[in-house]
């Protein structure tokens, strides 16, 4: 199968605090991948991030808005995170503290 080649793309010349942002972007990104982060922007975004002025295809708010599903996905993964923390907590104080054997726990508990 022939690939689909991409759309032509206008260049445009980057500011230098263009440049900037997209490295610091960048070495986010590696950064994430080092630490094997577990909500982390992927490689191929460095290519794609937007930083022109305005609100288009290729405009800053375009990232602005990438950054926001970021941070909500982080959220989701941190709370879902403390509800197992929370839940293993619970199991464990409940055999402990109150003398509950595993059979004795409602389906809900045992997770």
């Amino acid at each position: 199968l022939a690939s689909a080649s991409p759309s032509p793309v206008k260049k445009r010349k980057m500011s230098k605090e263009e440049i900037i942002l997209i490295a610091s972007f960048q070495n986010l990104v590696d950064k994430q991948h080092e630490a094997e982060e577990d909500v982390r922007f992927t490689r191929s975004s460095i290519d794609s991030l937007a930083v022109a002025p305005g609100g288009g295809e290729d405009g800053l708010w375009q990232t602005v808005r990438l950054w926001q599903s970021f941070i909500d996905q982080r959220l989701v993964a941190r709370q879902n995170e403390m509800q197992r923390e929370f839940q293993e907590k619970l199991l464990e104080f409940l055999k402990k503290e109150k003398g509950i054997s595993e059979k004795e726990l409602p389906s809900a508990i045992g997770f």
